[in-house]
């Protein structure tokens, strides 16, 4: 009856540790699964806004990173923003100078606005995306400011 007394103890204790092991791994498994699908609900594009941080937000069709410059663009692939990152396209901030051949420079198309000052802030930069924000002050057509967004956009 001892033999039987500690087979029975060993085999409880194996059962309650399997039990334990499992209970984690299902639990480590799950919260793996919620922040995956948290950090793709993050809607990836280029969006904006004109002259308020209330305005209407307006999105482009699609936008790339290539080279030194940002593009977004409308529905019929026309660019509606160039921004250009001549100094360099580094995660961090940069003032825009209006320079586009050595500086940081950002035109809104299709409302003829330039920007003459303002920030753009890299805050990810990947060899296949690109993330951050800008709010740029400048003149253009009925325009003083254009705050804006890109999430993820691809680099080219």
């Amino acid at each position: 009856t001892k033999l039987k007394f500690y087979s029975m103890k060993n085999l409880f204790f194996y059962f309650r540790t399997l039990m334990l092991l499992a209970v984690l791994f299902i639990s480590c498994d799950r919260k793996d699964d919620d922040a995956t699908s948290t950090a793709t609900s993050s809607t990836a594009g280029f969006t904006w806004k004109e002259d308020s941080q209330t305005a209407p937000e307006q999105n482009a069709s699609s936008a790339y990173f290539q080279g030194s410059s940002i593009f977004a663009l409308n529905a019929s692939n026309a660019t509606v923003f160039e921004i250009n990152l001549m100094k360099s396209s580094a995660v961090g901030t940069y003032t825009f100078d209006g320079d586009y051949i050595k500086g940081t420079a950002l035109v809104y198309v299709t409302k003829n606005f330039n920007a003459t000052g303002g920030t753009i802030t890299i805050t990810e930069k990947t060899d296949s995306k690109v993330s951050g924000k800008f709010e740029a002050t400048g003149t253009g057509n009925g325009i003083t400011k254009v705050y804006g967004t890109f999430t993820g956009i691809p680099v080219k």
